[in-house]
């Protein structure tokens, strides 16, 4: 299905406002009880999004090259643009002659980037004034929307903001606590997913989305808590992630064209998405390999042993 709770709220767009509000979380996680350092924070960003990135796109433009025997042209700005992951972003802004050379990434890769740039600060703000934070991000949030696209970063910062909210204040509630947060939660949800197409007739599904997305992740997050085994596994999966976000709408788009889709059984069509699920799968681990042989030959490139001294 496309759309999810009573048909109001848009799949991917579901799954982009998790990643938001997970992106805080994990951030807070990391950096909530230590002072963070801007450069090591920078460059891990830096070696967790970019070289992985670069690879799928080289991988990508080559097949895209050699499919359609040529490659569209562009000026440096284009060439700029998509070298710093942005041309996804750009395209879905409206820039659509920066995005040229676009291959990999989509719009919420660019988007994170520039989120990941303000991080450091909402951190900070978190930590030392989170009601000031909190009401700061939803202002901004009230000012630009609906005179700036769903995707413009700034419009994201509340989700993000609510992440480490979690993190530091709720995620901790057991027992009967738990119990209680739980049956508001479902309740929440149930409530407006039956409210959802008064938003989206109202052109609120934005906000819609995210109060949705905000209960879930509250939801899963409190009932998987004691999962061990949920835990460990979900480690494990989390690593493949960024991956199978770069490569998996290209292996999309390959299938769904050698298939015309409406006419499709559903037997079929199920157990294409399951070979689809498996080339994703095995391509980001495929990259996510190359990856690491690639950062590990550069690293001794530059830092050579004291034999070479």
């Amino acid at each position: 299905p496309n759309f999810i709770f009573n048909q109001s709220v848009y799949l991917g767009d579901f799954g982009v406002s998790l990643f938001f509000i997970l992106s805080g979380a994990s951030m807070f996680r990391t950096y909530g009880e230590r002072k963070v350092s801007l450069g090591e924070f920078y460059r891990k960003r830096f070696l967790s999004l970019y070289p992985m990135f670069w690879l799928a796109w080289v991988a990508a433009a080559s097949i895209s090259l050699l499919y359609y025997r040529g490659m569209a042209a562009g000026d440096m700005g284009a060439a700029l643009s998509t070298l710093l992951g942005m041309d996804g972003y750009m395209m879905a802004l409206g820039y659509s002659s920066l995005s040229v050379f676009y291959q990999v990434g989509e719009w919420y890769l660019g988007c994170i980037v520039l989120i990941y740039l303000l991080m450091p600060i909402l951190l900070w703000g978190v930590k030392k004034y989170p009601a000031a934070t909190t009401a700061a991000s939803f202002l901004i949030f009230l000012i630009l929307y609906k005179r700036v696209p769903d995707v413009f970063f700034l419009i994201r910062i509340p989700e993000v903001v609510f992440g480490m909210l979690f993190d530091r204040y709720f995620r901790s509630k057991d027992g009967i606590s738990q119990g209680i947060w739980v049956a508001g939660v479902v309740l929440g949800i149930v409530v407006l997913s039956e409210m959802g197409q008064s938003f989206v007739s109202t052109g609120c599904g934005l906000v819609l989305c995210m109060f949705i997305s905000t209960l879930v992740f509250i939801l899963v997050a409190l009932i998987s808590r004691n999962m061990q085994l949920f835990g460990q596994l979900g480690a494990k999966l989390a690593g493949y992630t960024y991956p199978a976000f770069l490569v998996h709408h290209q292996i999309c788009e390959y299938m769904s064209k050698r298939f015309y889709l409406p006419e499709i059984p559903k037997n079929t069509l199920f157990f294409a998405f399951l070979v689809y699920i498996v080339i994703v799968g095995v391509m980001s681990i495929i990259l996510t390999w190359t990856s690491q042989v690639v950062l590990n030959w550069f690293r001794a490139f530059l830092s050579p042993g004291e034999d070479a001294c």
